[in-house]
Formats: C-alpha cells, structure tokens, sequence
C-alpha cells in the first residue's frame, strides 16, 4: 500500500474518478480512523467521524492547495471534524466502550505497556492536551506539524503536552498508590 498519494491521483479525484477517490481512501481510511479514534475516545463515535471526514474530503478536495501533504491536510480535516462532532453530540455522551475501567490489581497500568490503560488515561485528558499528545506520541507528529494541524501556536502545543504529560504522570502515580494499598 501506497503511503503518500500521487499529486495525479489527487488531480483524478478532484476530477470526479472514482476509482482514484478509492484509492485515496484505502490509502488514509485507517490513518483517519485511528486518529478519530485518539481525539473522541470513542471507537463507534470514531466510525461516524471518518464516514463523515471522507464525505468532507470528497467535496472539498478540489480546494486541497498542495500547501501541505495530503496527510497533514487529512490530520486537519480530521481532529476538526473529531472535535465538532463531539461538541455536536455533547461530551456527556461519551461512551468509552473500548477504555476498560475495570483494570484488576495484577495487571500492569503502565501507560506504554497496556493500550486499553493508554486510552482510558487519554481519555482523562483534557481535549486540548488529548488532541496534542495524541498526534505527537502516537501518530509522531512533530510539534511545528501539530501546531499547522491545530492552526495553534507552536508553544500552545508544547504548553499542552507539558500539561498532559504531568496530568498522565499525576494518573499514573495514583494508579500506583491504590494497586500499593491493594497488595499490602
């Protein structure tokens, strides 16, 4: 599979063939899903949102400006789209139907071992700082391509990490102390 899309089929797409959209969309479908799925915490909220991101995409790729990559366009559409549909559909109704808060003491919270543990803590965060660590720990942005991505300051960005990490930290340490007072 591909990983950067030919400017000749982005020029295809725009044109109306289908076939070149296709491709444009087994190319990034999972890239968008994942990153929906990091900034709503919410794996069928993240479904809707990548429909609604390539329905977006669709209509709007003939303004594409090749300013950026088609990815970090993508990273744009997507976290905004992430974002309104959360304010559309209210924070209270997020279900975290992939975020176990069952953890059992035996298990390992450590936040790089344990993906579920991962996303239940992610989901702690507040949006802002959630959005940031997730594009730059987990899709690797760096801190100018989220700080493009956002259309925030570029110290915003570090602002925002600094404070989710020490959030996260805070969780962790916390974690540890209840699973302390569990086995003794």
């Amino acid at each position: 599979m591909e990983t950067e899309i030919s400017t000749k089929t982005i020029e295809s797409a725009v044109a109306g063939n289908i076939e070149s959209f296709e491709k444009i969309y087994r190319c990034y479908s999972s890239f968008v899903y994942n990153v929906a799925a990091r900034v709503s915490a919410n794996i069928e909220d993240a479904k809707e949102i990548t429909h609604d991101v390539f329905v977006t995409v669709f209509d709007k790729l003939g303004t594409f400006g090749h300013k950026s990559s088609l990815k970090t366009w993508l990273y744009r559409i997507t976290v905004n789209t992430a974002l309104n549909y959360r304010k559309r559909t209210g924070f209270e109704r997020l279900k975290f139907t992939v975020l176990d808060d069952n953890i059992q003491p035996q298990e390992d919270v450590r936040l790089h071992d344990n993906g579920d543990e991962a996303n239940r803590l992610l989901a702690k965060l507040p949006e802002n700082q959630r959005v940031c660590l997730a594009l730059r720990a987990i899709e690797g942005l760096s801190y100018e391509e989220i700080s493009d991505v956002l259309g925030v300051n570029i110290n915003t960005v570090r602002t925002r990490i600094r404070r989710g990490r020490e959030f996260l930290i805070g969780l962790i340490k916390e974690k540890d102390s209840i699973y302390e007072l569990q086995t003794d």
